[in-house]
């Protein structure tokens, strides 16, 4: 039996998950499109539902955080979901841990519906799950302020709110809650602060050492509303230790 099957293995996320995983000795599955270095790599495509049955037999948890916001993402994160956890139920996966996003029923953007609908699919699967919402990285939150302020003068939702947390103790939460009995849909994750998009920025642009003149965004739009009252934050969830300026430094 293995114990771990991790789906999106190659990236960000994943990668951050097999080292914690390795250090605390247990027996992984690595799933991806392509094959890997070794053979603990298998290639399978939720998006297509190829080469599921063999990467799922004989595992006894599967970590989910396989995603694509940007492209096919209802086939990829709510059908591909749905694929992988009917093959878990055939294969009798004793937990589903499912990685999803602080927020998902509260921001009206496309891709977090996906992931509403993706955690309604496991949820009535069948099989033993957690669901583990959490915030945004802090590489996510630096690739975004990167677009935004990229000229001398820059659009800020500035009244927005956000929780960012280091994807490092994201990755401890997944695999804490791994190694736990299956728990359902349990407290949202995030980081230390709640913190306006104006402070994100400013902290930013003073590590960073730009000079960009910001324009606050009034909230106008059901999407920026929700972001003004905190709908991608956890204040009273779990919280990570590291802030976003420790990151930036």
């Amino acid at each position: 039996m293995t114990d771990f099957l991790i789906t999106g293995a190659s990236g960000r996320l994943g990668r951050k998950l097999i080292q914690r995983l390795e250090g605390r000795n247990a027996s992984l599955r690595l799933m991806s499109r392509a094959a890997g270095p070794d053979v603990r790599w298998v290639c399978a495509d939720i998006d297509r539902g190829t080469g599921l049955s063999a990467a799922v037999a004989g595992v006894r948890t599967v970590i989910h955080c396989a995603s694509s916001p940007y492209q096919r993402t209802r086939e990829v994160d709510v059908e591909g979901t749905r694929r992988l956890v009917e093959t878990c139920s055939l294969n009798g996966v004793a937990h589903f841990v499912f990685v999803s996003i602080t927020g998902v029923d509260r921001m009206p953007f496309p891709y977090y519906r996906a992931k509403l609908d993706a955690e309604k699919i496991v949820e009535s699967s069948g099989v033993p799950f957690t669901i583990v919402r959490i915030t945004q990285f802090f590489p996510f939150v630096d690739w975004m302020l990167r677009r935004l302020l990229a000229l001398p003068v820059g659009l800020l939702p500035a009244g927005g709110l956000l929780q960012p947390i280091d994807m490092g103790e994201a990755a401890d939460r997944v695999v804490d809650v791994s190694f736990a009995a299956p728990a359902g849909r349990i407290a949202e994750s995030g980081g230390p602060q709640v913190m306006s998009f104006g402070d994100i920025a400013r902290q930013w642009k003073q590590a960073r050492g730009r000079s960009v003149f910001t324009i606050p965004v009034p909230a106008v739009g059901a999407s920026l509303k929700a972001l003004h009252q905190g709908a991608l934050t956890c204040p009273n969830g779990w919280r990570g230790r590291k802030t976003w300026l420790e990151w930036l430094k």
